[in-house]
């Protein structure tokens, strides 16, 4: 099994425009502040999750390889030219300094 990192299911919280905008301003505040906590407890609960996965996967006999995800970068250099212009450049440069 090789871990690429360029996969992620995170946990979608959705509501309503029209029930949001129905809420009083507290209400609406409670549920933003309620959703960066949720933001937060999910992230992690994800790493913990995976990292405990991949040492199960270990311990059956799986081996597991961490990807030099370098050459990744380096090889699509190529295809950030090729949006320039139809793609907005500070989008561009925010892709680019993800990490």
């Amino acid at each position: 099994m090789s871990l690429t990192g360029n996969f992620y299911s995170p946990s979608v919280l959705m509501i309503s425009k029209v029930v949001f905008d129905s809420m009083s301003q507290a209400q609406q505040n409670a549920v933003l502040r309620a959703a960066e906590e949720a933001k937060h407890w999910q992230r992690k609960y994800s790493q913990d999750n995976t990292a405990q996965a991949i040492a199960d996967i270990r311990a059956s006999g799986t081996l597991v390889t961490e990807v030099d995800v370098n050459v990744w970068i380096q090889g699509s250099q190529n295809t950030y030219k090729d949006f320039e212009g139809r793609v907005r450049q500070d989008l561009i440069e925010k892709i680019r300094a993800l990490k």
